[in-house]
């Protein structure tokens, strides 16, 4: 008896031994997670693995190392993330203190709003799901490696929307309070370097469907100061575009317009009784997306050369993970063309680019650049295992 308890004790020690070396072999090849019941293999690349062994290698040298969803800009010399859902989900130590539910319209799925509590989330008649538990990490995604004075910085794009907000507002007697596409001046601008967001706290911020300032809480998604020392302040081009010109132009036409002058146009009509001087350049902390942006994060090369009224049900949008799930977003661009001084960019995707009184609503996805000296110090780029810094 003492023999065969003996021997499955052995057995279970062998079985163990093996599994661990098993364990240890697949790390070095690849990770798996299991995901709802399915097993998601993710390829941890040499590359990958080479940048967590060496902690001297930079983020943004990493980055430009590697050769999953990768791809080489020419024209600006920037290294950006492209396709459906590229490994680049990075966790910048910010954890969120509550667990977070989203409440979708029980009509509409691309209505929805966040909270706190399940209970107020009920409250609305909504259908509520947890998005984010306490201590999970506010997570950002990679843009690329873009040029700045001859250096390399590395871009992030917040994962989720902060909020369907306005670009600006204006009093009723300037643009008929439609707002004014000054970035450097507007509402937005201030939200996102001054005012709540940046001090992770509650605050107003215009909303067109309210048709006035509404309370927002930035509480558990604002910037905190950790954050804020990882940020890289660097001038922000706006590229300024003519609205006649939208549906013609493509990838690199906006590049060039984000060098050129933010002239405004506007000479006569109701949109146009605003004295103030528009700049083509403003330097900040955060800003959004630029149109720019979005033509070259898709994995099809022709969509960069593609004009953006022949996007809409295509596969440059879906092969785009900067579009993957969005309705409407704002863009950095104003448009500077006759009778349109309250008028800036969004993204439609029922329409593509689309001129739109900044006063209107849209979704809002913060952007910042980080320090060239943050170093890769683990993880894969997946949503469930993200890079972490250091």
């Amino acid at each position: 008896m003492k023999k065969r308890k003996l021997k499955t004790r052995n057995l279970i020690l062998l079985i163990i031994a093996f599994s661990l070396i098993l364990c240890f072999f697949l790390e070095i090849g690849y990770t798996t997670w299991i995901l709802d019941g399915k097993t998601l293999l993710i390829d941890a690349s040499k590359e990958v693995k080479s940048c967590i062994k060496n902690h001297h290698i930079l983020l943004g040298d990493c980055i430009s190392s590697f050769n999953n969803n990768i791809k080489v800009n020419e024209i600006d010399n920037s290294v950006r993330y492209v396709g459906e859902n590229p490994y680049n989900y990075i966790d910048i130590n910010e954890k969120y203190d509550r667990t977070i539910y989203r409440g979708y319209s029980k009509t509409n799925e691309e209505d929805y709003k966040d909270y706190f509590d399940i209970s107020s989330c009920l409250n609305d008649n909504r259908k509520c799901n947890v998005i984010y538990e306490k201590d999970d990490p506010v997570l950002w995604r990679i843009v690329g490696v873009f040029m700045i004075d001859g250096l390399s910085y590395t871009k992030l794009v917040r994962a989720e929307s902060i909020g369907d907000i306005s670009w600006d507002s204006s009093d009723e007697k300037i643009n008929e309070g439609y707002g004014i596409n000054a970035f450097e001046q507007s509402s937005l601008n201030y939200l996102l370097n001054e005012g709540a967001f940046y001090q992770k706290k509650i605050g107003n911020s215009y909303t067109a469907k309210a048709k006035q300032e509404a309370l927002f809480d930035f509480t558990e998604i604002g910037l905190s100061q950790d954050v804020k020392n990882y940020i890289y302040k660097t001038n922000w081009y706006l590229g300024s575009v003519n609205e006649n010109e939208i549906a013609s132009l493509v990838g690199s036409d906006y590049l060039q317009r984000q060098d050129g002058e933010n002239i405004k146009e506007c000479l006569e009509g109701s949109f146009c009784n605003d004295d103030i001087e528009r700049k083509n350049v403003v330097e900040n902390d955060v800003g959004i997306l630029t149109a720019s942006d979005i033509f070259f994060a898709s994995k099809e090369d022709e969509c960069s050369t593609t004009k953006i009224d022949e996007w809409v049900n295509s596969e440059c949008v879906a092969s785009n993970w900067l579009l993957k799930n969005k309705k409407n977003l704002w863009l950095l661009n104003p448009i500077s063309s006759s009778n349109s001084s309250a008028y800036a960019l969004q993204y439609n995707k029922d329409t593509g680019f689309t001129p739109t009184f900044v006063s209107n609503n849209a979704e809002i996805y913060p952007v910042i650049y980080l320090k060239r000296n943050i170093k890769i110090k683990s993880g894969y780029g997946t949503k469930e295992k993200p890079f972490t810094i250091e």
